[in-house]
């Protein structure tokens, strides 16, 4: 039987945060891309990316399919200056726009059980028009995750009656298509009558 995923998904993360960034008013104002799509022209800068790379999860029981999951949520960020020092103010502001955007996120705190962690790596080099300087802000968000069997429509059913004692088979039945068995008009139905089967079908 298929399986679905009846809790929150990567996409759902990253789709939140790349709203919630938006919304924040940061630096980078709408320059906010999915990985494959960040400039590359310092003209652009400042610009965010973000992205879900990771998730990791552990079993909460031998039983039923749920899990403890710790989804990565990947923040990159990319500014320019005239100097080094200002690319560092820069970078350093950014990324504080960053983690305050997300980690006062109420819609994020609700999607999420939690941040357990935050990471974030900063270098400035040099560029070719000027000093680049590049961070990655990692959180780490734990998530409650439950698969769950699709629900998959009952459209047919045949039924078979077969005599015990000879082991003939009495009647084949096919109430196809299968419609509501409380409803007087469902389908063909069997009666004994008279030590034989009677056959009626209200289709016809």
């Amino acid at each position: 039987m298929p399986l679905t995923l009846d809790s929150v998904s990567r996409t759902m993360l990253h789709d939140l945060a790349v709203s919630v960034l938006l919304a924040a008013n940061t630096d980078a104002g709408t320059s906010v891309f999915a990985p494959r799509d960040w400039p590359e022209d310092p003209s652009m800068f400042p610009a965010l990316a973000v992205q879900t790379p990771t998730e990791r999860k552990e079993a909460l029981t031998r039983g039923p399919r749920e899990f403890t999951t710790m989804i990565t949520l990947a923040v990159m960020v990319r500014v320019t200056s005239d100097s080094a020092g200002d690319t560092d103010v820069a970078l350093e502001r950014l990324c504080f726009q960053v983690e305050d955007a997300i980690l006062s996120s109420v819609d994020i705190m609700l999607m999420v059980q939690q941040i357990a962690r935050v990471e974030t790596s900063m270098v400035v080099e040099a560029g070719g028009e000027g000093p680049i300087g590049e961070a990655a802000i990692i959180f780490d968000c734990e998530v409650f995750q439950v698969y769950v069997t699709a629900d998959v429509p009952l459209t047919d059913i045949a039924l078979t009656f077969t005599d015990q004692s000879t082991g003939n088979t009495l009647a084949v039945v096919d109430a196809a298509p299968f419609q509501d068995p409380l409803s007087a008009a469902a389908g063909p139905s069997l009666t004994a009558a008279g030590g034989g089967l009677i056959f009626a079908d209200p289709q016809t």
